[in-house]
């Protein structure tokens, strides 16, 4: 996380999409004074982390599977609209681990004007793809690079990269140099 932003944490807000059965990154998050919302498609992980109690109190949650509407699932423009309903941030950022539905939301957000001022998105499941299946690998990998592409022509910046995660911030949202 650039130092900014965990300066300015009480303007951020995160809304964090495929949370799983792990919430430590918005749990962290929260704890320096960050604006949570929680989006997760299986009613199971949402129960169970309800029940353990590893929910912060200021954790918004929102049970859907975010993807594009055609798919049956919630779409960039409704996201965007959660972050807008919470006022009091003035700067948001988006973690998609959403498992392949991340590159039709990417590609459809990027044509937005009002973007998200950081992007964060993992593409792990690409290293599960088996060895002998080359070509799904190859096309796969293509995407990757694609929309890579198309995101830094709608002014993202790459400051982070980790194996399948990919972390990009907008050009202008921060003063300070990464």
């Amino acid at each position: 996380m650039p130092r900014e932003v965990i300066e300015e944490a009480a303007t951020w807000l995160l809304v964090s999409c495929g949370l799983g059965h792990d919430i430590s990154f918005d749990q962290e998050l929260s704890k320096i004074g960050m604006g949570i919302i929680g989006v997760e498609s299986e009613e199971f992980f949402i129960g169970s982390l309800v029940d353990s109690g590893q929910v912060p109190r200021a954790m918004r949650l929102v049970h859907a599977r975010v993807d594009l509407k055609e798919n049956g699932g919630i779409e960039i423009e409704d996201l965007m609209n959660l972050y807008r309903s919470e006022g009091e941030y003035s700067k948001v950022m988006i973690k998609l681990d959403i498992e392949g539905s991340e590159f039709g939301v990417l590609r459809k957000l990027s044509s937005k004007d009002k973007l998200p001022e950081i992007l964060m998105f993992e593409c792990d499941y690409l290293s599960l793809i088996p060895f002998f299946a080359f070509l799904t690998r190859v096309r796969r990998t293509t995407e990757v690079i694609k929309l890579s592409r198309l995101l830094s022509q709608s002014g993202y910046l790459l400051y982070k990269k980790e194996n399948w995660n990919f972390h990009l911030i907008k050009s202008d949202a921060l003063t300070s140099k990464l």
